[in-house]
């Protein structure tokens, strides 16, 4: 009975503050803290840059995450030490490396601020960091009495439905492939090809099995 209010202490609401730092900043203070240009009526075109509040608070953000990253290394190496190469057996612990690494990137890139790192890079490993973030907000949600039987239930139906997911993604990638060669039969001054690549084939055919034709 004494494990869990443990893990809720310094597991739990240490990942849970995080989760919300994290969240806070890739979704506002990450794009308000960027240069943008406005036109006034006259047609001037003048650069509007951050207020001071705003970059102090991703300073600080950012300074803050990083100090989570390290208290989420040192609770990773414990259980390291502890599990040995079990450790590297789960799925979640897997998803707890992954972040562990990909935040820290994230913040460091940005907090360089260079030229030569370009924000459309920036903003998808956001996007796949905050997605693992919320799959480990999911499995915390197992030590909870109201929570852990529908997150038991999830799992098992993800692990039934995996042979069905493997020939789900066969027949989206031949239908795909298809429509690809399809399109490439379309040449000359009137016609282009609606499909301009092979994974572009694969989105196209995926979104159409979901009905949106």
């Amino acid at each position: 009975m004494l494990i869990k209010p443990i893990i809720i202490k310094f597991l739990f609401l240490p990942f849970l503050l995080n989760f919300i730092l994290f969240n806070i900043y890739c979704v506002y203070l990450f794009e308000a803290a960027k240069p943008y240009e406005t036109t006034t009526e006259q047609g001037v075109t003048t650069t509007v840059l951050p207020s001071n509040g705003i970059v102090l608070s991703l300073k600080a953000f950012q300074i803050i995450l990083l100090i989570f990253t390290v208290h989420t290394i040192y609770v990773e190496i414990k259980q390291m030490i502890f599990h040995k190469t079990e450790y590297f057996r789960s799925f979640w612990n897997l998803l707890d490396i992954f972040v562990v690494l990909m935040q820290p990137i994230i913040v460091v890139l940005n907090l360089l601020d260079t030229t030569n790192v370009s924000d459309y890079l920036i903003r998808p490993l956001m996007a796949i960091c905050l997605m693992v973030f919320y799959m480990r907000f999911f499995y915390f949600l197992r030590i909870f009495d109201s929570s852990a039987p529908l997150v038991a239930i999830i799992v098992a139906i993800t692990g039934d439905i995996k042979v069905f997911i493997v020939i789900f993604l066969m027949g989206v990638t031949g239908f795909g492939t298809t429509f690809y060669i399809l399109s490439n039969n379309n040449v000359g001054p009137d016609q282009e090809k609606f499909l301009p690549s092979f994974p572009f084939s694969f989105i196209y055919s995926y979104r159409m099995s979901v009905g949106d034709f």
